[in-house]
């Protein structure tokens, strides 16, 4: 299988979907097309965008052929499988943990104070319940700054805008709270959630639906509407906003259970039933009333 004329190896941290975009841009492709048709003809898979490549495992084997990388190097950077993915070094994220269906595979976000240290995207990037950069406490961007058009997985340079081809790097910065950025810090790790007297251990996906349904509601929508399935189609000041508003329960070594357990009801108190009730039981805090249900 011939190799890209240039093929950089991928940054440590950085997003498989968004290597596909860097090597594109490196070889000077002019069209999204170009590079999704040479992983067609070498996997024999059709894809329609970096992001489709990384859910396939006959397209991610393509890139590393093309790339000149060992086999299944790339394969801790994809959404197929979790069974090989190993933890980072200390103190880094477990991809082993990732909720697959957080996997923003509609609308980029991107950091533009990342990029203008490094032209590279980073793979936290690619998980749509975490809006934020942990590096710069601000928040993600998935909007072009001059034409305001969604950010697209089909760009064919990591740093411009797939419409107009205005620089990234120039989007503004917004600030976020240092709670919200210590939260997501630990969005893939397992997370203590309770009161001063005991916590519980609640995993990544858990905290992935906590957070979907932390969604601020509006006028139809619905809790389909804001399920797994769509939550990653959402606004992104939307699930800001969610996470925000976990973070208010957030007091530095667990998220306390009363508070979430308020805030969820303030979401569904309109609702008899819904697929927070495991949250609610474990939120159930032995001072607050169950009138309060």
């Amino acid at each position: 299988m011939a190799r890209l004329a240039v093929a950089p190896p991928p940054y440590p941290d950085e997003s498989l979907a968004g290597y596909i975009i860097r090597l594109s841009e490196r070889n000077a492709y002019t069209s999204h097309t170009w590079m999704l048709g040479l992983l067609r003809e070498r996997s024999g898979c059709h894809v329609a965008s970096a992001a489709e490549a990384t859910r396939n495992p006959q397209v991610i084997a393509a890139v590393e052929a093309m790339a000149g990388l060992p086999e299944r190097s790339l394969a801790d950077r994809s959404f197929v499988s979790w069974s090989h993915i190993q933890s980072w070094p200390c103190g880094e994220p477990d991809w082993d943990a990732r909720p697959e269906k957080a996997f923003q595979r509609d609308h980029p976000m991107i950091c533009p104070a990342c990029l203008e240290e490094a032209p590279y995207a980073r793979r936290l990037w690619d998980l749509a319940h975490l809006p934020v950069c942990t590096r710069h406490g601000i928040a993600l961007v998935d909007t072009c700054p001059d034409c305001g058009t969604p950010m697209s997985w089909r760009r064919t340079a990591v740093s411009g805008c797939n419409a107009c081809g205005a620089d990234l790097r120039r989007a503004p910065q917004a600030s976020v709270a240092p709670a919200v950025i210590e939260l997501a810090s630990l969005g893939l790790s397992p997370i203590h959630l309770g009161t001063a007297g005991h916590t519980e251990l609640i995993t990544p996906e858990d905290l992935f639906r906590l957070l979907h349904l932390l969604v601020p509601r509006r006028p139809g929508l619905s809790l389909e509407a804001s399920g797994k399935e769509n939550f990653i189609k959402l606004p992104l000041g939307d699930r800001l906003q969610a996470l925000t508003t976990l973070a208010r329960c957030w007091n530095g070594s667990f998220l306390e259970s009363a508070g979430i357990r308020l805030a969820l009801l303030e979401h569904w108190r309109h609702l008899q039933a819904f697929n927070a009730s495991f949250f609610l039981r474990k939120c159930k805090h032995p001072q607050i009333s169950a009138t309060h249900y």
